[in-house]
């Protein structure tokens, strides 16, 4: 019968059926990673306070064979943010920085973590070219 509507075309139904799992081989490489750059790796942990996470920080990589330890531009840093961080880093040992401060409109920010995690630092990683590089810091603040 000419002017009957039929059902959708398999062509039609073939497509949308397609269409979600087109999604999930885009390229094959894991989403949101980037590649990571010639002689590093990428490292990732878990940073907590009396055994709850870090809600937002600093980590700070400071290499132990740098000739001067004091120069920033030779640290490696990430952003510490409930209590994760992800940090890409060349291979080799390290003293690490842990900061996490108050901001209340005063000058100089008051730091929330002792001295043993920052300046004066105790904490200590080996990032390995193998990997895998997970690395959880569990402080204390007493």
């Amino acid at each position: 019968m000419q002017g009957e509507r039929r059902g959708p075309s398999s062509c039609f139904v073939a497509l949308i059926l397609l269409l979600p799992g087109m999604g999930l081989c885009g390229g094959c490489q894991r989403s949101g990673e980037l590649p990571v750059r010639e002689g590093r790796v990428v490292a990732k942990g878990n940073v907590t306070l009396d055994k709850a996470p870090v809600d937002r920080g600093q980590i700070s990589f400071v290499g132990t064979d740098l000739s001067d330890p004091d120069d920033r531009d030779q640290w490696h840093e990430a952003s510490i943010s409930s209590g994760k961080f992800e940090v890409e880093i060349p291979p080799g040992h390290y003293l690490v920085r842990i900061q996490k401060y108050k901001y209340d409109g005063k000058k100089t920010p008051e730091p929330l973590l002792p001295a043993r995690y920052n300046d004066q630092t105790t904490l200590k990683a080996e990032i390995s070219e193998s990997g895998p590089n997970r690395i959880s810091f569990q402080l204390e603040s007493k």
